[in-house]
């Protein structure tokens, strides 16, 4: 047994739990985008994709050990990731260890879901242009960021969907299978999230992993306005590396929960305002407003959830309106506080 399983290296900088609808790579949805491509002909990233899936699915499950050890020297820094997390195999050389690999390569529902992963995507060449594309414009705001591998993977219903390892990511394929794939309840994702789990979703979904990595945020003491324009940020940069993506699906709204937010943006932004919760820290007062959920507490049953991240969105885009000669690394290095920032993007809804 070699070294490849015996611990994780600490490469996992975010997961991110995504949810999507269906299995085609284009927006069913017509809401707004006028994004133009970028110039990104020059930009060489070396793109290549490893279904990892499929690998793993040919070990051998009575001489599992070997197998392993060989896919580990291929792959040493994923297989590490995977075997003790992302699958949850637990520590190697352990009864528990052998049980369930064994377990993950025979069990009839794992072997099901693996044939239900390979029915859904045969292959991944839809994908593979958009990522490619993706990290060619992440790379031309941010040239240190030189992203070019992808390792799709299943992680047997484990909630690992988008993450990001050194300068490579994962795309946990398991995550995508549609909203009528029946055993979504049984891992306890809610009927708001299942109904976004699409795989037009990946490239938005990956773009924020790689955004939360590079740019890290620590919750603990922040208002409410602080937590709105980081979220509007990374929205600000899923945009701007994602462009073909219409707002709607970057958010991971319906068309109509878009248009609702589009048609009543005043007055979701004084929502806030009138009840002074910008600078609120408590904590049970935020989170209901920057995460998702079926609607948002206090608006109209109609009203999506994460409606904070929107608003936050809205905001960084008038921001940089009228700042036209910030760039988007001089809008992630500024250090405005938030109040100031706000009062910068001259708001007015």
């Amino acid at each position: 047994m070699q070294k490849y399983f015996t611990t994780s290296r600490t490469v996992v900088s975010r997961v991110i739990i995504i949810c999507y609808l269906g299995i085609t790579m284009i927006s069913s949805c017509d809401t707004k985008n006028t994004r133009q491509p970028l110039d990104t002909k020059s930009i060489e990233l070396g793109y290549k994709s490893i279904r990892y899936d499929q690998l793993f699915y040919a070990i051998d499950s009575n001489n599992i050990y070997p197998n392993l050890d060989a896919l580990g020297k291929k792959h040493p820094d994923f297989t590490n990731l995977y075997v003790s997390t992302l699958a949850g195999f637990g520590e190697s050389g352990t009864g528990r260890f052998d049980t369930s690999i064994r377990q993950f390569l025979t069990l009839a529902d794992y072997r099901n879901l693996y044939d239900t992963v390979q029915a859904h995507f045969p292959d991944t060449d839809d994908i593979d242009k958009e990522l490619e594309v993706t990290f060619k414009n992440i790379n031309y705001f941010f040239p240190e960021e030189k992203i070019s591998k992808v390792y799709y993977f299943m992680s047997g219903l484990n909630l690992w969907s988008a993450i990001t390892v050194d300068n490579a990511v994962g795309v946990g394929l398991d995550m995508y299978l549609g909203e009528q794939f029946p055993f979504y309840g049984s891992v306890q994702i809610p009927a708001y999230e299942v109904k976004n789990r699409k795989p037009e979703r990946i490239s938005v979904e990956i773009a924020k992993a790689i955004f939360e990595a590079k740019f890290p945020f620590k919750y603990e003491g922040k208002t409410l306005l602080e937590m709105i324009l980081y979220k509007g940020k990374e929205l600000y940069f899923v945009e701007q590396v994602c462009r073909t993506k219409t707002d709607d699906l970057i958010i991971g709204y319906s068309a109509k929960q878009e248009k609702w937010c589009d048609d009543n943006e005043q007055g979701v932004y004084f929502f806030f305002a009138k009840k002074e919760m910008f600078y609120s820290s408590t904590w049970q007062d935020i989170m209901p407003y920057v995460n998702d959920g079926p609607s948002t507490a206090g608006m109209p049953p109609e009203s999506p959830g994460n409606i904070g991240s929107w608003l936050g969105w809205q905001i960084v885009r008038k921001y940089m309106s009228e700042h036209p000669k910030e760039d988007m690394q001089g809008l992630m290095d500024n250090k405005l506080t938030a109040q100031q920032f706000l009062r910068e993007a001259k708001y007015k809804p």
